[in-house]
């Protein structure tokens, strides 16, 4: 005789990581794949990985938030590690898309910056108005006969003449 109280009490759900289709008569439960989880038992699909976190592991519950200094713009990741931002880009928060350009009047050669500090002023007697510079010679130098005595600046108009009878150096 059949009895519905057993075979209910025999079930169970898959744990968290896994899924099961609703059709699946066997219940066999299956690994979430890389780049998707699932924290919840019993669920019948898994979740993808949002952008700005990733998850190189089958079975897993959560995905790992990328740190500072890096990204992940796609979503379903499957990295062992985010990306890192590029020379002239920072990011300073964790579980990002994309990372932040230095700000005009600053550079960077380093990757994974996770502060704007760490951007490199221009020196005395240039500018750069553009953001994500790379390199302290895209800092543009003041025009002939102009000068500019603070870092960090963002343009040309920081630069002033230099006065009668003097030159710049």
């Amino acid at each position: 005789s059949f009895n519905a109280l057993a075979s209910v009490n025999d079930c169970t759900k898959c744990p968290t990581g896994s899924f099961t289709d609703k059709l699946n008569i066997d219940r066999a439960c299956t690994l979430c794949p890389k780049g998707w989880h699932i924290d919840v038992e019993g669920r019948s699909f898994c979740l993808p990985c949002e952008p700005g976190t990733t998850n190189p592991l089958t079975g897993q519950e959560s995905c790992a938030s990328c740190p500072t200094g890096t990204f992940m713009a796609t979503a379903k990741a499957n990295k062992p590690t985010c990306n890192s931002c590029l020379e002239g880009q920072y990011q300073d928060q964790v579980k990002q898309s994309n990372c932040k350009g230095c700000s005009a009047g600053t550079w960077s050669n380093q990757t994974e910056l996770k502060i704007q500090s760490d951007c490199i002023n221009c020196v005395t007697g240039r500018y750069s108005s553009a953001k994500g510079v790379t390199s302290s010679d895209d800092c543009n130098n003041c025009a002939a006969g102009k000068k500019n005595a603070n870092e960090g600046s963002t343009s040309s108009n920081a630069c002033t003449d230099c006065g009668p009878n003097t030159k710049s150096e």
